[in-house]
């Protein structure tokens, strides 16, 4: 994940024990996020490279459509699932996202 360059994180591996769970007391390998700068932190960007490192993984494992709510766009799922680069799939939302940011400035109550 380091080698995808998310501005702001780092991931570190890790092992630990869950006390309670389906995983209670088994050693489970995971992975450590740390964000090093919260003002480069995009958590939209790293969740779109957590979900297209998923999708390369476990191809067919992960279902983005019970995750609708969380990812929001069909245009995002799609292209998720096709295994499209997080970095190209970040462009396409960029101009939408400006539009919604200007309508939503005047509903705004505090500046």
């Amino acid at each position: 994940m380091n080698a995808r360059q998310v501005p702001g994180a780092r991931a570190y591996p890790i092992r630990f024990r869950p006390l309670s769970g389906n995983f209670a007391k088994l050693s489970i390998e995971g992975v450590r996020w740390v964000v090093t700068s919260r003002e480069l932190f995009d958590s939209a960007r790293l969740g779109l490279e957590v979900a297209a490192a998923l999708q390369k993984l476990y191809p067919g494992k992960i279902s983005f459509e019970v995750n609708r709510k969380l990812i929001g766009s069909g245009a995002t799922l799609r292209a998720l699932e096709a295994g499209e680069d997080p970095r190209a799939i970040e462009q396409k939302t960029e101009e939408p996202l400006r539009d919604f940011l200007k309508i939503r400035e005047k509903y705004l109550l505090y500046r």
